[in-house]
C-alpha cells in the first residue's frame, strides 16, 4: 500500500466514525423527545422520562407507551 491509500482510508474511517456518532447522538435526542411527549400526555414527569428514552431508545418508548394515565392523586402528590 501506498501512503496515499492509507491517508485515503484514514480519511473515509474518520467521515464514518463521524457519521456513526451522529446518528447515535440523533436515535437518543429523538427518543427522549418521544418518551417526554408520550409520558406528558400521560400525566408523568417529562424530564425523567426524557432520560429515560436517551439511554433505551425504543424500549423506553415502549415503556412510556405501556404506562397507564396517572391518576389525580399521583398528579396532585408530584406537584406538591
Amino acid at each position: 500500500m501506498q501512503p496515499s491509500d492509507v491517508d485515503a482510508i484514514r480519511v473515509a474511517t474518520e467521515g464514518f466514525m463521524l457519521t456513526s456518532v451522529f446518528l447515535i447522538i440523533a436515535y437518543g435526542v429523538f427518543f427522549a423527545w418521544a418518551c417526554s411527549n408520550v409520558a406528558e400526555a400521560k400525566g408523568y414527569g417529562a424530564w425523567g422520562w426524557a432520560f429515560v428514552g436517551l439511554l433505551f431508545g425504543v424500549f423506553g418508548l415502549l415503556a412510556a407507551a405501556a404506562m397507564p394515565k396517572a391518576t389525580i392523586e399521583q398528579t396532585t402528590r408530584r406537584k406538591t
